[in-house]
């Protein structure tokens, strides 16, 4: 059976009969390629979690090792070998968010879960903060965080660690290269107009002409993303720009795509770049039009 290529996203709100032709209908258990659909293959069972329900988690490399964590009922267990998975953590959590992140002492894939710690895996152990040689998170002055605040995103951005404090507009920075230790705040509510809290952190590389920019990405759950360029956060970090976006989706709302970063929404995935040229509200800019009703589904 031959199916014609997709043109111009899914139609999922009508009967076939009525489509736009350039529109095409999901279909199950089928998926896109450039010349048409397949059919989608079976499954091959990897891991073997022995009844209990999977939660979220995260993954990384370490000297090109693949390391994969599973959170469930019971707790944080190692997956990344077969053919048992080994319990590491008694923490609960399901909404994971992690990067890799390197320094004099190796590599590390760096995560957090709306807890007041960091989890860190090397090649062969995973610890957080305060275990294995660790230092414990602390904050570096009272008076802008009263105590270790709940991490729930994490960047690294220009060799330096940055967290959100969960259920605000506030970010957390770490010394240079470091993994762990003391707190410092770097407030971005008051570029906020629209308020609510930080929903995902994210990088994105610029090619200038004459150099290479960085920037580094903050959007809110209400839609603000918010452009900030620099290293030090004590001195000459600085706002680049705010757009008033759509609210995003998901806990990771960035996506690097060659060049450009990609930003799931709730009325589709737009391009950074679109925002940046001022053609963010032209119809056809964002980039799943044609089935933005499965991603508003979930």
């Amino acid at each position: 059976v031959h199916y014609a290529g997709f043109r111009k996203g899914w139609q999922v709100n009508s009967q076939r009969e009525f489509s736009p032709s350039q529109f095409y209908l999901v279909l199950n258990n089928l998926q896109p390629i450039p010349e048409g659909v397949r059919v989608r293959k079976g499954y091959r069972t990897q891991y073997q979690l022995d009844g209990r329900t999977y939660l979220g988690g995260f993954h990384g490399s370490i000297d090109g090792k693949a390391r994969l964590f599973a959170s469930t009922e019971d707790g944080l267990f190692d997956i990344s070998a077969l053919p048992l998975p080994v319990l590491k953590s008694s923490d609960k959590a399901s909404a994971w968010v992690s990067t890799q992140f390197s320094n004099s002492a190796g590599g590390w894939i760096c995560a957090v879960n709306g807890s007041k710690h960091i989890y860190l895996a090397d090649a062969a152990e995973l610890r957080k903060d305060g275990e294995g040689g660790i230092p414990v998170l602390s904050v570096s002055d009272t008076t802008e965080f009263p105590e270790v605040p709940n991490l729930s995103h994490i960047l690294n951005y220009k060799g330096r660690l940055y967290f959100a404090a969960k259920g605000t507009l506030d970010l957390a920075y770490l010394a240079p290269r470091a993994v762990s230790g003391e707190l410092s705040l770097f407030a971005v509510g008051q570029n906020c107009s629209r308020g609510g809290s930080i929903a995902g952190l994210g990088n994105w590389t610029v090619d200038a002409g004459i150099n290479i920019e960085d920037y580094m990405l903050v959007m809110t759950t209400e839609g603000e993303l918010l452009i900030y360029r620099g290293i030090d956060p004590a001195s000459d970090i600085t706002l680049a720009g705010v757009y008033q976006l759509a609210k995003p989706l998901g806990l990771s709302p960035f996506v690097s795509f060659g060049s450009d970063t990609l930003i799931l929404t709730i009325a589709g995935v737009i391009s950074l770049k679109a925002v940046l040229n001022g053609t963010v509200y032209e119809k056809d800019v964002y980039m799943t039009n044609g089935f933005k009703f499965v991603l508003q589904e979930h």
